[in-house]
């Protein structure tokens, strides 16, 4: 679903690829990786040139995991919700 959203954003002229005579490979894991490459190039693409981004959630889960470690072991829910929620 998000992939074809994604897609669907970009026009044709920018989804095409410069056609190059591919070489090839004795190493499966390199033949492999280059297909997926190509596959997954209008996924890729959207990601580096659109402007949309998760940064701000990976932030809000990177400093709720850190919260986490820290009160391991030390105090129930009730005191981990009470520093998720007053934190800065």
């Amino acid at each position: 679903m998000a992939r074809s959203w994604m897609t669907s954003q970009l026009n044709t002229s920018q989804t095409a690829i410069i056609q190059t005579e591919r070489l090839p490979s004795e190493l499966p894991e390199l033949t492999s990786f280059a297909d997926g490459l190509e596959r997954e190039f209008p996924i890729i693409y959207a990601a580096l040139e659109l402007p949309y981004s998760n940064g701000q959630t990976e932030g809000q889960v990177n400093s709720l995991k850190l919260i986490k470690r820290q009160m391991y072991g030390r105090a129930n829910f009730d005191l981990l919700r009470l520093r998720v929620l007053l934190r800065p």
